[in-house]
Order: structure tokens, then C-alpha cells, then sequence
């Protein structure tokens, strides 16, 4: 599987936006202690992502989209899903980061990224400057 960067990929939101994390249920105190966690866009500002503390590791959901819903007026759907059973499933909501375990020398590591549009996982990073 290709590995791709997540941060060279999604910028942070303003601070702002993260004033809505505490709505979404992510203290400041988490905030304080770990810089990925919170609110992120990906760099064609069309989609919205929040990461979070799952057990041990980071994930991330799609929490909002420029464009939620398709030409015909319907929620954007995971229609390109190899896996049938899972095209129904909302893209808002959607887990699209799971599994980043924390590296001892910073960042995240041995992750998967699952892109809606392409219908494909990626193995993901994530590195930041501190």
C-alpha cells in the first residue's frame, strides 16, 4: 500500500473552528497535549476532517464537506467502496483515519487512510514540526 503523508495532504483550521471541537466533544486538555488532534481541511478546502483519540491510537472522520450532497439533492454516499455492502454508508461521519499508533520520536505511524473519492486505503503518517 502506498503511504502518504497526512500532512502534507490536510492544513489546520483556524482557531475558530477549533473552538467547535469542545461542541464535538474534544477537551482543550487533549488539544493541549497532542497538536494533531483537532479540526483539519484537506488542501482543495473541500472536506473537513476531526481526529481524535480511539483507545491508543489517532483516527479521523469526515465533519463536514463544501459539497454534501449530490447533484440530485442526496447526501454524498461512500459509492466507490470496493466493497458493496459499504456504498451505502454516509461520507459525512465516516471514518477515513484509523489505526496511527504513536512513534517514540513524535508523529504517528503504521496507519490507514481511506480516500471516499478513489475507493482506496492508503498507509498514512503523520509528522508534524512540533
Amino acid at each position: 500500500m502506498p503511504e502518504r503523508n497526512l500532512i502534507a495532504s490536510m492544513s489546520r483550521i483556524p482557531l475558530a473552528a477549533i473552538a467547535l471541537s469542545a461542541c464535538l466533544g474534544i477537551g482543550g486538555e487533549a488539544l493541549a497535549q497532542a497538536p494533531e488532534i483537532g479540526l483539519w481541511y484537506n488542501q482543495s478546502g473541500r472536506g473537513g476532517i476531526e481526529t481524535y483519540m480511539c483507545g491508543d491510537n489517532l483516527c479521523g472522520r469526515v465533519v463536514w464537506l463544501k459539497q454534501p450532497l449530490t447533484s440530485a439533492g442526496k447526501p454524498m454516499y461512500d459509492g466507490n467502496n470496493p466493497d458493496p455492502i459499504k456504498r451505502g454508508r454516509h461520507i459525512c461521519g465516516l471514518t477515513t483515519i484509523s489505526g496511527l499508533k504513536r512513534l517514540q520520536g513524535g508523529g504517528w505511524g503504521d496507519g490507514q487512510a481511506y480516500n471516499p473519492e478513489e475507493g482506496k486505503s492508503y498507509s498514512v503518517s503523520v509528522r508534524y514540526g512540533g
